[in-house]
């Protein structure tokens, strides 16, 4: 990919509003695809919406402290917390953020008919928002217990009235109070953010808009290809990029880590909706006892990674456990063979199995890179010496949400690699139990009881004193395959002409011009 093919051409820094030196350039791997908070979960749209709006609370990524934003204090229950607002916070468009607003944003995702795709994620579906204008508070309750209710809402990112009179317009719009604001996007090729004039009321420590060397734009480009993202940083046409595989030796060597996440690499959900092969247990615990994880994961995470720990691996994590050590079978062919032949699949004469006449073929979806298709095509050799034919099914981050969440698209995949990345375990709820996709996040539908039971106790119990039992809820999940975390890796924002104002923090206000 060339530096035009980029994007690069398209827009200088002086058209943008700046001079070289107050713009922050950014390398995204993806497309993020729709841009408002509440109808996303793709990684890659929390990058650009990070510099776009604010948050109630401010957590430290190395120490998991709680520190005042767009709220100034709060009380916690298992049941209720209660904000009292900052004053003086304005939208982009001028407007006062008012507490009503506020609340309004916790019940939009609450409210079935908006089918957020962060209701249970990040704002417990059991909870309702109140407020009191004169006193600047607000009050969000659950009917049920939550081990982490201030960690879930205070990560909320706000948003202002109009985008949730009119969703559609926070689409490729930002319409919050952040820092900066959406000011050209052409999809799948550049966002381009200028920064305001007026915001004063980051976290301690951050950007305001007179902060010296705070960029006066931010240009996040869609580059593709790790080893052009790489290229172009250590040349300094980019100022951040993720690099990840044989690039990132190189890179290492010559900037600077701006970002260290552990993210889940490898993850593999299975369709168990009535009449998929999958439905059977058999059939999902062959396929596991088929594949060599260890391989699996050198290939993935380009020779980089490691085993996947549990569920939840991002910091900060009051839940450091491992769920998964001696969870998952070793390899043994021979064995998965013989729990196929207990289901009924017999071997063909083709190699590829059957049950009354119907041969045993699997539909695997994941996102396209060149690591993750790598690994797939190796699941795909590796399931067909044990008689079961996949078909590769791969896109961008955008086919695969579509695949997963889109209503008419629910039962389009048997097995899917889809890694949800989070910092709590009680956060993963929605996709391992609940109702299928639009009203849930549950595509494959398990329906997992000891689950269940096992998170209904977590619950009811406060931080971290909920995390074992937390565990034990992920290993009912992988006693009955219905999902396994298998690779992780340590994912590295490397820095060339920037720095972070807060630890580990690529938003709007962290990042800086270095001098």
């Amino acid at each position: 990919m060339t530096i035009a093919g980029c994007g690069w051409g398209g827009e200088t820094a002086d058209d943008a509003g700046g001079s070289p030196s107050d713009t922050f350039k950014y390398a995204l791997l993806e497309d993020p695809g729709n841009l408002h908070p509440f109808r996303t979960t793709a990684n890659a749209a929390r990058e650009v919406t990070s510099f776009l709006y604010d948050n109630l609370v401010y957590f430290d990524p190395e120490t998991g402290k709680a520190e005042p934003w767009l709220a100034e204090s709060w009380k916690e229950t298992p049941t209720s917390v209660t904000y009292t607002l900052r004053q003086g916070v304005t939208c982009q468009d001028g407007t006062e953020l008012t507490a009503e607003t506020v609340a309004n944003n916790f019940n939009w995702v609450t409210d079935p008919k908006n089918e957020s795709a962060i209701n249970g994620v990040l704002v417990p579906s059991d909870a309702s928002a109140s407020f009191d204008e004169k006193a600047h508070t607000v009050t969000i309750d659950v009917k049920n217990p939550s081990s982490f209710l201030l960690t879930q809402t205070g990560a909320l990112e706000i948003m202002c009235q109009p985008a949730l009179d009119d969703p559609d317009s926070a689409a490729a719009e930002s319409v919050g109070t952040g820092l900066y604001q959406i000011a050209d996007v052409v999809s799948g090729d550049r966002y381009v953010l200028e920064r305001r004039d007026d915001y004063d009321w980051g976290p301690e420590d951050g950007n305001t808009s007179e902060t010296e060397n705070a960029p006066a734009t931010v240009s996040i480009q869609v580059v593709e290809n790790v080893s052009t993202a790489a290229n172009l940083l250590l040349a300094g046409e980019l100022n951040a990029a993720t690099i990840t595989g044989p690039d990132e030796e190189r890179v290492a060597e010559e900037t600077e880590v701006g970002r260290r996440v552990p993210l889940i690499m490898g993850q593999f959900y299975f369709s168990e909706l009535d009449g998929k092969p999958t439905a059977d247990d058999r059939v999902r615990r062959a396929i596991l006892q088929a594949l060599d994880f260890d391989a699996l994961t050198d290939v993935i995470t380009g020779g980089k990674g490691y085993r996947a720990e549990r569920l939840a691996m991002m910091d900060p994590n009051p839940c450091e456990y491992d769920a998964t050590k001696g969870m998952l079978p070793e390899q043994d062919v021979e064995a998965a063979k013989s729990l196929l032949d207990d289901a009924g699949w017999s071997e063909g004469p083709d190699g590829v199995r059957t049950r009354d006449g119907e041969p045993l073929k699997l539909n695997l979806l994941f996102d396209v890179s060149d690591e993750k298709s790598a690994a797939m095509e190796l699941v795909q050799q590796q399931l067909a010496d044990v008689g079961i034919e996949v078909t590769l099914d791969s896109g961008d981050t955008p086919y695969k949400l579509a695949q997963l969440y889109e209503k008419q698209n629910i039962g389009s995949y048997d097995i899917a690699d889809a890694a949800i990345n989070a910092w709590l375990p009680s956060i993963m709820t929605p996709w391992n139990s609940g109702p299928l996709p639009p009203g849930g996040r549950n595509s494959g539908g398990i329906a997992n009881g000891d689950y269940q039971r096992l998170i209904t106790k977590a619950s009811s119990l406060a931080g971290a004193k909920s995390c074992d039992t937390w565990m034990q809820a992920e290993q009912a999940l992988y006693k009955a395959a219905d999902t396994i975390p298998y690779a992780a890796q340590d994912t590295i924002t490397y820095l060339n002409g920037a720095e972070l104002a807060l630890p580990n923090t690529i938003s709007g206000p962290s990042v800086r011009m270095a001098d």
